[in-house]
């Protein structure tokens, strides 16, 4: 019999909460006295093992569901019992619903697949052969999708490689099958054997020409072993020869941006978009791509284009909001805001107005705008104090700013982010005690975070006399953290605080050459300035001026009027 097992907890007769009192043994004398029908047992068992595995009590979980499934026959509650069976480590039930979602005949890929999970798990390689051989045999259009699903079967298990003598077995039987030699490749790589899994791959490849997935595979492979000018070589040619294999394309932008090469990102997506004008992946990648680089037309059309294809996304309207805010159009940006109505990003969108009111020179509105959220989380309550410090410290309040973040660091102690700020203001108050205070508390809560050592190692060397402690400080962050340009800017000070001029410029220079950054600018230069290299220290400050708020950076400014005028 089947019964719709929407409807298990509306049966009155249940007491629910005397449920979690009942022991596995006691199950089935439960279900055969107080419940006498099927319908009954099958409540109580289903509620039995759905709060059972809620609470993490897994075996009581597995044994009940597995007994409501008997019952029902059910799609759903087979394969609920089947996972709490294999989270327990009953490969017995997990086996018994397995056999029962094949006979079901509802879905029998996923039915074969969950018989080749509970094999693993019971450790019967020849059972796991016989699967594998239907599996891959009898994939025919399906091929990727059994590929996927026996990825997913050997993603976690312990030991891959006890597994590749399966492998060797199905490759001599169906030597021609490219889907076999991919599943080969992937346990040769799950088992750390890489020759083997790109040796595997590559026949595949042969036997397919131009499969996408496989390909895909390869790209993941080869950046797990950091490859990646491999990746390049073969990504160019294989989009050479197939051009409208998007979904590699796709995966191929993605790790160009995962290396921080967002202009060969960019490309990617545009060449994407321009042969599928309706990917909307590609469209929102290239939009925000747009947006980090500041060119905000093309950042709103590739948006509103978007919109169109995905019409409910809030993370769309908030950074149109934030391009019209950035234009200065701000009843724009308070109209797309208004429009946000999910909760996943409607903090942001009340930040976002808040900053708007700030630009309009409304700081008391922008300040009520945020003692009225109501945050429900203590990373929520973070934020906003951030967002209303970031306010007050932008409107030149400071002293009200290092107030408002002592107040909060009293509500939230050892909070990471508001250590952090609250050590940047004191920096920039000049309390070197307090700085120092909070940096070292940050570094002890989180020994890899560049950017503490960084900031106290910058203070150190910048007010103090403590240069070799701040060189190591710096040190410390320059391993953590290589090429970040700001930890080599302060590692450039501190040597030109040293006197090792020419160390100085190095760092500086590399620096200046990742990001052209006025307060990069304006340490180079003075570095340059006081080496008697005056040309070139004007030609520095020239270009930091022309960069994003140049003009305006006082440290820039100041250490032009104190050298140069």
């Amino acid at each position: 019999m089947t019964v719709n097992v929407i409807f298990l907890p509306t049966l009155q007769s249940v007491d629910a909460k005397d449920l979690m009192e009942s022991s596995p043994d006691s199950i089935e004398n439960t279900a055969s006295g107080s419940y006498k029908s099927d319908k009954e047992t099958l409540i109580y068992q289903y509620l039995l093992g759905d709060i059972a595995g809620r609470r993490g009590k897994l075996e009581m979980a597995c044994e009940a569901m597995a007994q409501a499934a008997r019952i029902s026959g059910d799609k759903e509650t087979t394969t609920r019992a089947y996972s709490f069976a294999i989270a327990a480590g009953r490969t017995d039930i997990a086996l018994e619903m397995a056999e029962q979602m094949l006979a079901l005949k509802t879905d029998v890929s996923q039915a074969r697949v969950m018989l080749l999970r509970a094999y693993i798990a019971a450790d019967r390689p020849d059972d796991v052969y016989d699967v594998l051989v239907i599996l891959l045999d009898q994939s025919g259009g399906s091929a990727d999708v059994v590929i996927r699903y026996v990825a997913e079967a050997f993603g976690s298990v312990q030991d891959p490689g006890r597994w590749l003598g399966v492998m060797d077995r199905l490759v001599e039987y169906l030597p021609d099958s490219p889907e076999v030699h991919l599943a080969h490749g992937f346990v040769s790589h799950r088992s750390g054997r890489q020759d083997q899994a790109d040796s595997s791959l590559a026949l595949a490849l042969q036997l397919r020409p131009g499969w996408e997935e496989a390909a895909i595979f390869r790209l993941s492979w080869w950046n797990d072993g950091g490859n990646r000018k491999e990746i390049r070589v073969f990504s160019e040619e294989f989009l050479g020869a197939y051009p409208d294999r998007g979904r590699f394309q796709l995966v191929f932008a993605r790790l160009l941006l995962q290396w921080n090469d967002s202009g060969g990102a960019l490309q990617q997506f545009l060449t994407l978009i321009q042969r599928e004008p309706t990917n909307s992946d590609a469209i929102f990648s290239a939009g925000v791509l747009y947006l980090q680089g500041k060119q905000y037309r093309l950042a709103a059309e590739m948006l509103q284009r978007y919109i169109e294809l995905v019409p409910d996304s809030d993370q769309a309207r908030l950074y149109l909001a934030r391009i019209a805010r950035e234009e200065g159009r701000y009843e724009s940006a308070m109209e797309w805001l208004s429009r946000i109505y999910g909760e996943k990003f409607y903090l942001e969108a009340q930040l976002e107005k808040s900053k708007i009111l700030s630009d309009k020179g409304r700081l008391d509105e922008a300040l009520t705008q945020l003692a009225q959220i109501v945050p429900h989380t203590a990373a929520e309550q973070v934020k906003i104090y951030l967002a209303e410090e970031q306010l007050l410290r932008e409107a030149g309040k400071i002293d009200q700013a290092l107030a408002l973040l002592n107040a909060a660091l009293i509500e939230i102690p050892d909070d990471l982010d508001l250590l952090y700020a609250r050590g940047l203001v004191t920096a920039q108050l000049k309390l070197l005690v307090d700085h120092e205070r909070d940096m070292r508390r940050l570094i002890e809560l989180q020994p890899d975070n560049a950017h503490a050592y960084n900031a106290l190692g910058y203070t150190l060397a910048d007010e103090s006399s403590r240069l070799d402690e701040a060189l190591a400080l710096i040190n410390k962050a320059i391993e953590l953290s290589p090429d970040d340009p700001f930890i080599l800017d302060s590692l450039g000070w501190v040597h030109y605080r040293l006197g090792d001029y020419t160390l100085a410029v190095n760092s500086l220079r590399k620096a200046f050459d990742i990001r052209s950054d006025p307060e990069i600018a304006a340490h180079l230069g003075e570095v340059l300035w006081i080496q008697g290299r005056v040309e070139e220290a004007h030609s520095v400050w020239e270009m930091g001026l022309k960069s994003e708020n140049g003009v305006n950076n006082p440290v820039l400014n100041e250490t032009i009027r104190r050298l140069a005028q």
